[in-house]
């Protein structure tokens, strides 16, 4: 597949992902996740796509399969054996001010942390991995939270994205 029909199979996933984010008429949101799931990028049956997606882009960009949707840990393997997680942030409005890091990304055995930050129309704002033993580094700690560290994201890329541990993703 040429990079012209690489780009244009994406915008059309695209625009797949953004109409399935919209509709709530089950009928047709059952058709597009039935095509979603058959193109491998959905696989779970969860009201937001965010998160497939992203895992589906980052898989795709390594040219490497995601492992089961039960696994977990880690989200996909790379050849030299590194373990990569997945989030995704669907941003609708102005940038968020926070990217939550749930408090078990902690004490999971992943060596790297990918996210993705998606654009209203899910476009790739911007990607990034993060090396597991950075994140307490760069995260604020709220304890009396259900999540235990936050990502401060104001103004992307900023103070964390720009460290030389952080590995930006040219997802298309």
């Amino acid at each position: 597949m040429s990079a012209y029909d690489l780009r244009v199979r994406a915008a059309e996933i695209r625009e797949l992902i953004l109409r399935y984010a919209q509709t709530w008429d089950p009928d047709q949101r059952g058709e597009l996740w039935s095509r979603l799931n058959h193109l491998g990028v959905l696989r779970s049956k969860a009201s937001n796509p965010t998160g497939d997606y992203a895992e589906w882009l980052v898989a795709r960009h390594y040219n490497r399969p995601l492992e089961a949707p039960s696994n977990k840990g880690f989200d996909l393997t790379l050849t030299d054996g590194t373990r990569i997680e997945v989030r995704g942030r669907h941003i609708k409005g102005r940038d968020p001010t926070y990217f939550k890091v749930a408090r078990d990304l902690l004490s999971a055995i992943y060596d790297r942390l990918a996210l993705v930050f998606f654009n209203p129309d899910f476009s790739v704002r911007w990607a990034c991995e993060i090396p597991r033993e950075a994140l307490e580094d760069f995260a604020v700690k709220y304890e009396n939270t259900d999540h235990r560290l936050r990502l401060r994201t104001r103004g992307l890329p900023g103070a964390w994205i720009d460290h030389p541990t952080v590995k930006p993703l040219p997802l298309v």
